[in-house]
């Protein structure tokens, strides 16, 4: 937590504080449909005032850095880059969620007033209903 607090001063040095506003974000997805180390069901989701915390990965416990919610979603433009199929049926959780269905982390980046671009293989979005060039 120490370090995500010191990235955190650090970014407030640069871009002055409150939530900045940066021009682009690059996100993956994981077949778990996290990003940014944002995993299902971690608190991690649930931060609404800090721009970075520290995060554990599930599977294997790894200690990350992460962006929070509230920071990505600030973003002038937000991109997800996705080329596996391993990871169509969390692209589609994310972009077409199922009723009833819980929505993959990714589901929750939806820039305030940015743009969000998915940027697909075939094999990524195979189990989109519509799909567009």
């Amino acid at each position: 937590e120490e370090a995500a607090e010191r990235y955190e001063a650090e970014l407030a040095g640069v871009l002055g504080d409150g939530t900045p506003e940066l021009d682009l974000v690059l996100l993956g997805i994981g077949d778990d449909g996290h990003t940014a180390s944002l995993f299902p069901g971690s608190a991690a989701l649930e931060e609404d005032h800090r721009l970075v915390i520290s995060s554990e990965g599930p599977r294997d416990g790894t200690h990350r850095l992460t962006f929070t919610l509230p920071l990505i979603n600030a973003a002038r433009a937000v991109a997800f880059l996705a080329s596996d199929g391993s990871k169509a049926e969390a692209v589609r959780k994310s972009i077409e969620p199922h009723a009833g269905e819980t929505a993959a982390p990714a589901a929750l980046v939806k820039p305030a007033s940015g743009a969000l671009h998915w940027f697909l293989t075939t094999d990524a979005a195979q189990q989109l209903s519509r799909v567009t060039a």
